[in-house]
């Protein structure tokens, strides 16, 4: 089994980027400061660079340098960045002394850079810990918890949770669930639902992640676990001993205590970095792209129906956080205000909303839509972290309020601009449930190579026409 938290992969990366970061700057400053000049430097300084950045690197993942960050108090902080600094200037001289280049490297530099490093990557840790860290937790994106437990155990577990001040999540609600406690407050955090209502409260709220502190003989605890892993939210169990049939079964640790946890997703670190440089990569391109098509598409637009030329509306992301999506408009600008009367000729099943020959379609929309331009300024949400350029598609707040516990489970990730169900025909599906079928196999058998197999299968879609409307 393995121990995996993706929320805390993603703030370890952000400081092992601000460390690099440091570790530039320290260099670039000493080399000035003893030359004049970054760039005249002998050639000797940028391979001790090349080979510090890739030994800080390794030290940070053999040693886990990270682990209890949050916890550590200034004077410890201190100690763990000179003690890492300390291992890097013995790799730096070890290489020195077996190239026996010496000479050419100066210690001068070395000195400065060494000083400059332990205070840059020092503050920047204080700085992260005392001010980032406390707006991330609150932020959209820390791991929002929900803590499932007793009348009894609730203040012990939540005062647990909060005590370890782990930067990677922040509980939002608790359930009892053999008390009515709603309305109480423990810590800051409200109790806000019991038995009967907490798969509601986890369905329509932000809730990446459940925290099920419950003794082992509670009555349909199982059910109760596969109730929420329909949901697609990954489960953190402090039991101890227990076994339980859930998917991606592993073990964690969430605040002090060690727990079973199962995870809808399971992306190391690596591969939500590749993921999200695509994102930033094809975002760039794609807001590019769109800025050279508001050109064109603008005016034409404009000219035929009146409104804005970009189309904003609510929707539905990451386990239920609400964002703009935007794309360029291509129906009038009353379209909201007539959907429910169309409501009877919808095609789809379920809590999708599509039919044949919409009036609300302007001929440029109807041009936009089968060449799929319209989508193009979602990268913009793809830049932003709101999308992905693979994923599920975002619902609107309307049908997300009407979802079932097993609809969410297709929020799991982040939405995604195509994915399996545009390439699958996406005209051709006239059941909700069918595309949720196809979110939730993309989910769970996600692979970079499968996003970037999608990718490519999508613009054949595009030159294809095959599947828009």
């Amino acid at each position: 089994m393995k121990v995996r938290n993706q929320f805390r992969n993603q703030l370890n990366l952000v400081l092992l980027i601000v460390d690099l970061v440091c570790i530039f700057v320290s260099y670039a400053v000493s080399l000035y400061i003893r030359l004049g000049s970054v760039f005249r430097a002998p050639q000797i300084h940028f391979i001790l660079l090349i080979v510090q950045v890739a030994v800080y690197i390794t030290i940070c993942y053999a040693r886990d340098i990270y682990q209890g960050i949050y916890q550590r108090g200034y004077f410890k902080e201190l100690q763990k960045v000179v003690e890492v600094n300390m291992i890097l200037a013995a790799v730096t001289f070890a290489v020195l002394f077996f190239a026996k280049s010496g000479q050419g490297y100066s210690r001068t530099v070395c000195i400065w850079f060494f000083a400059l490093n332990i205070l840059l990557i020092y503050g920047s840790h204080v700085i992260i810990k005392k001010w980032v860290l406390p707006r991330f937790r609150h932020g959209s994106g820390s791991q929002k918890l929900m803590v499932v437990t007793t009348h009894d155990h609730a203040p012990v577990v939540i005062d647990r949770l909060i005590a370890e001040k782990d930067g990677s999540y922040y509980i939002s609600s608790a359930a009892v669930i053999d008390a009515d406690d709603r309305g109480t407050v423990l810590e800051g955090v409200p109790v806000n639902a019991s038995r009967e209502d907490m798969y509601a409260l986890a369905l329509q709220n932000v809730v990446d992640a459940v925290v099920i502190d419950l003794p082992y003989d509670t009555e349909g605890l199982q059910e109760m676990l596969e109730k929420f892993e329909s949901m697609g939210v990954t489960l953190y169990i402090l039991l101890d001993g227990m076994a339980f049939d859930m998917t991606n079964m592993g073990i964690d640790r969430v605040g002090d205590y060690i727990a079973a946890t199962s995870h809808m997703v399971d992306m190391s670190t690596g591969q939500m970095m590749a993921k999200r440089l695509l994102d930033i990569l094809g975002g760039l391109v794609g807001v590019l792209l769109t800025g050279i098509l508001t050109i064109f598409l603008g005016p034409a637009i404009k000219l035929e129906s009146k409104g804005p030329i970009f189309f904003a509306q609510d929707r539905v992301g990451k386990n239920g956080r609400i964002f703009k999506i935007y794309k360029f408009r291509s129906m009038c600008n009353d379209a909201e205000a007539k959907k429910k009367d169309l409501q009877k000729d919808n095609k789809m099943q379920g809590l999708m909303f599509k039919m044949d020959d919409d009036p609300r379609i302007t001929k440029v929309g109807k041009f936009i839509r089968k060449t799929s331009l319209d989508e193009f300024p979602q990268f913009w949400n793809v830049l932003k972290g709101d999308m992905s350029l693979v994923g599920t598609r975002p619902p609107t707040v309307d049908e997300f309020r009407q979802y079932d516990l097993h609809h969410k489970k297709r929020l799991s990730m982040k939405p995604g601009i195509t994915g399996l169900w545009q390439i699958s025909g996406r005209s051709d599906i006239t059941d909700f449930e069918e595309v949720v079928k196809l979110d939730a196999k993309y989910i769970e058998e996600w692979s970079f190579g499968l996003d970037i197999k999608i990718l490519l299968k999508t613009v054949g879609v595009i030159f294809t026409g095959r599947g828009a409307e």
